[in-house]
């Protein structure tokens, strides 16, 4: 039931066959009710609902790094060989608009400025074909020896663990400097670039803070703010801490050597945890909450826009009648 046809499908066939009602068939409201209410009913009802709220999980794929590199086709081909000369053309188009401009480039050619790309990719499906014969495919175990695949299966096991759930009076998570970059710098990117929406909006202060703010002097003040922040939550953390002993952080000399030495060393990343991943996360979504807010307010002022130009139209074509 991945699909809302599919959906459509299993909730028809339920209110048809189960009721045994064929729909242009005529059936006592009475009658209806009964079958509706029946056991029967309500228990395939129910199981069709657990059914389409089930999230299929997906498959976990194991890596073959040595497996032969499928073929290429000569779209593919046409894109590698003439990406960089569109670079070079464009150097202010980001990789979409660098895509879509290969692609119009494509979509232009004809059979015959087409054919030289299609022979490479001929050449390229049978390289696959020779190399796929030859090539003996490992089994899962042997797949999950290799260490890309074990890094990729420690991941999965730590994202399948449920995570603990928050206490909601726990300080807040001290911010980074880039999240205080990010809220004061929001609304001005924002003003700047009204077409943008929220996850660009994301990428574009991503962009400035690794650029135009690259120099430590140009991030002082939200870096000082991202201490005073620190500052904040140890001492709350303190407090609470003394008040509920059995939530008291463990940590170790060594991992605390670890964590100092990292500060130090460690150049400063945008997104550093989790708790300020979900704080970006957080903005983005009020981004698109406003942009969802404004979505009626823009349909009104066309719809008024409309309506006076209609108004106008109407009072000159009286004017003239007159």
């Amino acid at each position: 039931m991945s699909s809302t046809k599919n959906t459509k499908e299993s909730i028809n066939t339920l209110f048809f066959n189960m009721l045994n009602v064929e729909s242009d068939k005529k059936i006592k409201p009475s009658e209806l009710k009964a079958k509706y209410e029946s056991e029967e009913f309500q228990g395939q009802l129910e199981a069709i609902l657990k059914k389409l709220a089930t999230k299929r999980e997906k498959k976990f794929k194991l890596v073959d790094p040595n497996a032969p590199k499928r073929p290429k086709s000569a779209y593919i081909i046409f894109t590698m060989e003439n990406r960089d000369k569109v670079k070079e053309e464009n150097p202010e188009a980001k990789s979409p608009e660098i895509m879509k401009i290969l692609g119009a480039k494509w979509n232009s050619l004809n059979e015959k400025e087409r054919k030289p790309y299609q022979k490479k990719a001929e050449k390229d499906a049978g390289r696959y074909k020779k190399e796929s014969d030859k090539y003996e495919v490992p089994t899962d175990e042997e797949l999950a020896e290799l260490d890309v695949n074990k890094k990729r299966l420690a991941r999965k096991s730590k994202s399948d663990k449920p995570k603990k759930e928050k206490d909601p009076n726990a300080p807040k998570r001290p911010c980074s400097s880039y999240i205080f970059f990010s809220k004061e710098m929001r609304p001005k990117v924002k003003a700047e670039n009204s077409e943008m929406k929220a996850k660009e909006i994301v990428t574009e202060l991503g962009n400035l803070w690794k650029t135009t703010y690259a120099d430590e002097k140009k991030r002082t003040k939200w870096v000082k703010m991202a201490e005073q922040d620190k500052a904040r939550y140890e001492e709350e953390m303190k407090a609470y801490e003394e008040e509920n002993p059995d939530k008291k952080r463990k940590r170790s000399k060594s991992k605390e050597e670890k964590e100092k030495k990292e500060e130090e060393e460690e150049e400063e990343k945008p997104v550093e945890n989790d708790d300020e991943e979900e704080e970006e996360m957080e903005l983005v979504e009020v981004e698109e909450e406003e942009e969802e807010e404004e979505k009626p307010k823009k349909e009104e002022k066309k719809k008024k826009e409309k309506k006076e130009k209609k108004e106008k139209k109407e009072k000159k074509r009286k004017s003239k009648e007159q």
